[in-house]
């Protein structure tokens, strides 16, 4: 998620059962009518259903579903930018944080902004604007244990701002020192895993923010 949600940290939304693409010959314009109806008429939901909210930290970076493969519990893992990961647990009857991390402080700028999460297996990866990705051991949900720490950039401003799980690889780009992207191999050890790729930015200095894979092809935006 690119935009921070400033007051509402966590909505859950019913869609309908009945939506389906153009591609099934939906009537779309008789949709479109509708939603232009109901804007309109000042509603502020249009065919979804608002079944629940959380906000108890504040400002948040990005967020993640995380089914326990032990008990099959769904959980949501969402990154409070100036506090750590909290771990939410989505099949009680309401929204309710059961775990939390603290984040990590970085030299200078104090407090190191949790910009995204990831996940491999049982484990957390939690990407820091300004310092090194926290992995988390979540087989316990409701007292997550750092497992390892893992250094993308070796500078005081270095850090991540996306990372990406694709298979049994960590994508990290976004840093500052170099920048560009790394690749880490997470099969043999998730807690310590070891770089098997980089690109530097060009000059050294290209900060990505996000990327997806295709294939074996790799697409950046800078």
């Amino acid at each position: 998620m690119r935009f921070m949600l400033p007051f509402l940290a966590l909505i859950l939304l019913a869609l309908p059962a009945n939506a389906q693409p153009a591609s099934l010959q939906v009537d779309t314009q008789k949709q479109q009518d509708d939603g232009a109806a109901a804007l309109a008429r000042g509603n502020d939901a249009l065919n979804t259903t608002l079944l629940g909210q959380l906000d108890e930290r504040g400002s948040y970076g990005d967020l993640w579903g995380w089914v326990d493969p032990a008990t099959g519990r769904e959980y949501a893992l969402l990154t409070a930018r100036y506090d750590g990961l909290s771990v939410i647990d989505l099949d009680g009857p309401s929204l309710q944080e059961v775990g939390f991390v603290p984040g990590l402080e970085a030299p200078f700028v104090g407090v190191a902004d949790a910009k995204d999460i990831k996940t491999y297996r049982q484990y957390a990866y939690l990407a820091h604007e300004f310092d090194d990705i926290l992995i988390v051991d979540l087989s316990t949900p409701s007292n997550p244990q750092v497992a390892g720490q893992l250094e993308v950039q070796s500078g005081d401003f270095g850090g991540s701002h996306n990372i990406l799980v694709d298979g049994d690889y960590l994508y990290v780009v976004g840093g500052r020192d170099p920048g560009g992207l790394r690749i880490y191999h997470l099969a043999d050890d998730p807690t310590d895993p070891p770089l098997v790729g980089q690109i530097n930015g060009t000059d050294g200095q290209t900060y990505y923010h996000d990327l997806d894979i295709g294939g074996d092809i790799a697409y950046a935006a800078a």
